[in-house]
């Protein structure tokens, strides 16, 4: 009788890898993969109504379609800086005037600044109701684990403070409840939106977690990261802040306030 071993082969366990993003390098030929390029879906948050979308609601990039609310994992973090200048009505497709992909060296412009960001005048508060004329921008990849596909959505000026506040809270809820992978895929969460009636209206994020991801869960969605990152690393600050809407809203520093952050 063939005796059983006490070793047995245990099967080896495979990346996971996004479905948008499995290998299909052997159905591009010369370099076509690289040419057509790798573009994500951005959600923006709509400040402002326009004669197709309403305020209030996160306008979805190609298909033009609106979410009330976005469910979703948290993948990758970038930040950069962004200068616009004042806003021109008469120019509002114009170039910025300096912009940092790494949000501490500037790295091109129309009117680059020689300094680094932290020391630039640009980036510095003048009193509590005058805010930078360079905004910092935060990019977050996360998954629509509705859709179930990846996108980019900005946060800047007013914004910032909440997301803030989420990486603080979810950092300690990871380390309360124990949990042994990364908190950014420990949770997932849910995105609204908060009218603030002042200063003409605008819109702030507001975040709540709906439910601790099992570990196979947690392990998916690192893979998912992973495998998109190479995508995501290219992104500008002007593909967050690129429409006439959101450089006035930039530019506009007299409507904004400081955060406590």
């Amino acid at each position: 009788m063939e005796q059983q071993s006490n070793n047995p082969i245990k099967p080896q366990k495979q990346e996971l890898l996004a479905p948008t993003q499995i290998d299909c390098k052997e159905f591009f030929l010369n370099n076509a993969d690289e040419k057509l390029g790798n573009n994500l879906l951005f959600y923006r948050i709509q400040q402002k109504l326009s004669k197709t979308l309403q305020p209030g609601n996160f306008t979805i990039s190609l298909s033009g379609k609106q979410k009330k609310e976005v469910k979703f994992v948290w993948l990758i973090t970038n930040f950069s800086r962004i200068n616009w200048g004042t806003y021109d009505p008469s120019n509002p497709k114009k170039e910025p005037l300096c912009r940092s992909l790494s949000g501490e060296i500037p790295d091109s412009g129309t009117e680059m600044r020689k300094t680094a960001c932290g020391v630039c005048l640009d980036a510095k508060w003048h009193g509590r109701q005058k805010p930078p004329m360079c905004a910092e921008m935060f990019s977050q990849l996360c998954w629509d684990t509705e859709d179930n596909l990846p996108f980019i959505i900005g946060f800047k000026r007013t914004a910032i403070s909440p997301l803030r506040k989420l990486k603080t809270y979810l950092q300690a809820e990871t380390i309360r409840r124990k949990i042994k992978s990364p908190w950014l895929f420990a949770f997932k969460l849910k995105l609204t939106l908060l009218c603030v009636e002042e200063k003409g209206g605008y819109y702030l994020p507001v975040f709540d977690i709906l439910e601790e991801n099992k570990q196979e869960e947690m392990e998916m969605y690192m893979g998912y990261a992973k495998n998109l990152i190479s995508t995501f690393v290219t992104i500008a600050p002007e593909e967050i802040a690129s429409s006439e809407e959101e450089i006035q809203e930039n530019s506009d520093t007299a409507q904004e306030e400081k955060t406590p952050f």
